[in-house]
């Protein structure tokens, strides 16, 4: 995940997933999903710990959601978060080091 990410580069908005398939759901539990003012998704690595890219536009109310399949889901847990570190490199005009760090306030469950 850590390679996919670091190597990543930005995609238009618009830009959506070509020839992918909907996963089973709830099999994915340590997929986040980062809302604020973009939508970006990430990884659970640690209870408190989210890995995602460094160019996701972290706000004072962007959430961290845990637990989803559909916006419709109850069993959803939703964070908000502490502290995001991007990587120190990182290079928002070649996406060079896209990867960051953001620590929730709370412990997630899988």
């Amino acid at each position: 995940l850590v390679i996919s990410l670091a190597s990543s580069f930005y995609l238009d908005h618009c830009v959506q997933i070509i020839g992918g398939k909907e996963s089973v759901p709830h099999s994915r539990p340590f997929m986040a999903k980062i809302k604020g003012s973009t939508i970006c998704g990430g990884t659970l690595i640690k209870s408190n710990w989210v890995l995602t890219a460094a160019h996701c536009n972290i706000t004072k109310t962007t959430e961290v959601i845990l637990g989803i399949h559909s916006e419709k889901d109850t069993t959803k847990q939703v964070f908000k978060i502490n502290k995001h570190i991007p990587h120190p490199c990182y290079d928002s005009v070649t996406m060079e080091n896209d990867i960051m760090l953001l620590q929730v306030y709370s412990k997630g469950y899988i």
